[in-house]
Protein backbone atom coordinates (compact mmCIF):
# COMPACT_ATOMS: atom_id res chain seq x y z
CA UNK A 1 0.00 0.00 0.00
CA UNK A 2 1.10 3.62 0.16
CA UNK A 3 3.31 5.24 2.76
CA UNK A 4 0.52 7.07 4.59
CA UNK A 5 0.89 9.23 7.65
CA UNK A 6 -1.16 9.25 10.86
CA UNK A 7 -3.74 11.95 11.42
CA UNK A 8 -4.67 13.04 14.94
CA UNK A 9 -7.84 15.03 15.51
CA UNK A 10 -10.54 15.86 18.04
CA UNK A 11 -14.12 14.78 17.45
CA UNK A 12 -17.14 16.18 19.29
CA UNK A 13 -20.21 13.93 19.45
CA UNK A 14 -23.66 15.29 20.27
CA UNK A 15 -26.25 12.77 21.48
CA UNK A 16 -28.89 11.81 18.93
CA UNK A 17 -32.59 11.67 19.77
CA UNK A 18 -33.61 8.32 21.22
CA UNK A 19 -34.50 5.81 20.08
CA UNK A 20 -31.41 6.18 17.90
CA UNK A 21 -31.94 5.60 14.18
CA UNK A 22 -28.67 4.81 12.40
CA UNK A 23 -28.48 6.21 8.89
CA UNK A 24 -24.74 6.40 8.20
CA UNK A 25 -22.07 3.73 8.40
CA UNK A 26 -18.56 4.29 7.12
CA UNK A 27 -15.35 2.36 6.63
CA UNK A 28 -11.71 3.19 5.93
CA UNK A 29 -10.27 0.77 3.35
CA UNK A 30 -6.64 1.91 3.73
CA UNK A 31 -6.11 2.07 7.48
CA UNK A 32 -7.47 1.74 10.97
CA UNK A 33 -9.19 4.43 13.05
CA UNK A 34 -8.97 4.69 16.83
CA UNK A 35 -11.31 6.64 19.12
CA UNK A 36 -10.39 7.43 22.72
CA UNK A 37 -12.96 9.25 24.89
CA UNK A 38 -11.89 12.46 26.59
CA UNK A 39 -15.18 12.84 28.43
CA UNK A 40 -16.19 10.81 31.52
CA UNK A 41 -19.33 9.31 29.98
CA UNK A 42 -20.27 6.01 28.33
CA UNK A 43 -20.89 5.96 24.57
CA UNK A 44 -22.23 3.59 21.96
CA UNK A 45 -20.02 1.68 19.49
CA UNK A 46 -21.73 0.30 16.36
CA UNK A 47 -19.85 -1.97 13.92
CA UNK A 48 -20.32 -4.42 11.05
CA UNK A 49 -17.80 -6.76 9.38
CA UNK A 50 -15.69 -5.72 6.39
CA UNK A 51 -16.91 -6.47 2.87
CA UNK A 52 -20.33 -5.70 1.46
CA UNK A 53 -22.44 -3.97 4.10
CA UNK A 54 -24.99 -6.28 5.72
CA UNK A 55 -27.44 -4.62 8.14
CA UNK A 56 -28.18 -8.03 9.69
CA UNK A 57 -24.58 -8.20 10.93
CA UNK A 58 -24.53 -4.82 12.72
CA UNK A 59 -23.57 -5.08 16.41
CA UNK A 60 -23.77 -2.40 19.10
CA UNK A 61 -21.69 -2.20 22.29
CA UNK A 62 -21.77 0.10 25.29
CA UNK A 63 -18.26 1.49 25.84
CA UNK A 64 -17.32 2.86 29.24
CA UNK A 65 -15.43 6.08 30.07
CA UNK A 66 -11.72 5.56 29.47
CA UNK A 67 -12.35 2.65 27.08
CA UNK A 68 -11.08 3.36 23.57
CA UNK A 69 -11.85 1.46 20.38
CA UNK A 70 -9.74 0.76 17.30
CA UNK A 71 -11.58 -0.08 14.08
CA UNK A 72 -9.45 -2.26 11.79
CA UNK A 73 -9.27 -1.19 8.16
CA UNK A 74 -12.41 -2.00 6.22
CA UNK A 75 -14.66 -2.46 9.29
CA UNK A 76 -17.99 -0.69 8.93
CA UNK A 77 -18.69 1.64 11.85
CA UNK A 78 -20.80 4.52 12.95
CA UNK A 79 -19.01 7.50 14.41
CA UNK A 80 -18.91 7.35 18.20
CA UNK A 81 -22.34 7.98 19.65
CA UNK A 82 -22.49 10.10 22.78
CA UNK A 83 -25.37 9.06 25.00
CA UNK A 84 -25.70 11.38 28.00
CA UNK A 85 -24.17 14.68 26.93
CA UNK A 86 -21.84 16.20 24.35
CA UNK A 87 -18.61 14.19 24.48
CA UNK A 88 -15.14 14.68 22.99
CA UNK A 89 -12.88 12.00 21.50
CA UNK A 90 -9.24 11.86 20.44
CA UNK A 91 -9.21 10.25 16.97
CA UNK A 92 -6.17 8.69 15.31
CA UNK A 93 -6.35 7.65 11.67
Amino acid sequence: ESDGAPIISLFRSTPLAQPISLRIMERHPLGSQAFYPLSPRPYLVVVAPPGDFDADKVKAFLAQPGQGVNYHKGVWHHFCLALEDVSDFLVID
